[in-house]
């Protein structure tokens, strides 16, 4: 069985990565531009992250996960049941960070919370053309059109850049998918920043212009990469992020090295 929590400690705010799925590998290759391929084996594992903290005393979620019951199982460990989940901040609708978000019965999984999420990503779930544009299958475009039915009176979507109830920030990252946001979350030291899907493998943070070839759009996301790291890197930022290697967490410096933008720094937090 996989390790599912892995605690951290930021600033005097308390929160944990919840791994969902199993680990699986990934050739880097795939995701590099032509120039850019690896020589040799390019594989590196690939995991599926969604997180919890508790923030000024209120309990939060940042995405939910594949299956709502692999996250709530990860609650569970907390000691947090998910109707103590007062706030969800959604990245963006990729179906291993939202599909969490119901359970097996079509409830919300967090049933007393407030959803956050970009103005850009809610219009995308009402687009009938759009969704089957992107996902072809009836089925999966139905799982997406329940989360937002069932989302409808319980949700904030943002426009824009928006500071939240606590300090917490959104910021837009367009590029990897319709209506990626980044969360930035105010600590006593340096912020949490919840990056999504922004940063794939630590190569990017190296090399953060290279196109992802897995992003919608590599040139936009590859922009909004840039700034992320830029950020992190004056902040001291704890970065946790969707798909590095578990748990995903780390900071970011600036390298030393010629050819190279950045240093991932990995955190392990508590066990």
């Amino acid at each position: 069985m996989i390790e599912r929590i892995r605690r951290f400690t930021q600033g005097g705010v308390e929160g944990a990565v919840i791994q969902v799925l199993e680990p699986n590998t990934h050739d880097l290759n795939q995701s590099l531009p032509e120039a850019h391929k690896r020589p040799g084996d390019a594989t590196v594992t690939y995991t599926w992250h969604c997180w919890y903290v508790n923030h000024n005393a209120r309990h939060i979620m940042v995405d939910a996960g594949y299956h709502a019951h692999e996250t709530v199982d990860g609650l569970t460990q907390l000691g947090v049941p998910p109707g103590d989940i007062k706030l969800v901040l959604i990245t963006h609708g990729d179906g291993d960070h939202v599909c969490g978000l119901l359970d097996a019965d079509g409830h919300p999984t967090f049933p007393n919370a407030r959803y956050v999420l970009s103005r850009a990503l809610w219009d995308f779930w009402h687009d009938d053309a759009a969704l089957t544009a992107r996902y072809e299958s009836e089925e999966r475009c139905d799982i997406f059109r329940r989360i937002a039915a069932t989302l409808e009176d319980r949700c904030e979507p943002f426009d824009d850049s928006a500071v939240l109830p606590g300090g917490i920030e959104l910021r837009p990252a367009p590029g990897h998918r319709q209506g990626h946001v980044t969360y930035w979350v105010p600590t006593s030291d340096a912020p949490l920043a919840f990056v999504g899907d922004a940063i794939f493998d630590p190569v990017f943070v190296e090399h953060p212009s290279w196109p992802d070839r897995s992003d919608d759009e590599p040139e936009q996301a590859a922009e909004s990469r840039r700034a992320i790291l830029a950020r992190a890197a004056d902040s001291g930022a704890l970065l946790l992020t969707g798909h590095i290697p578990y748990p995903g967490m780390g900071r970011v410096e600036r390298a030393d090295v010629v050819g190279t933008a950045y240093k991932w720094i990995p955190e392990e937090g508590r066990r």
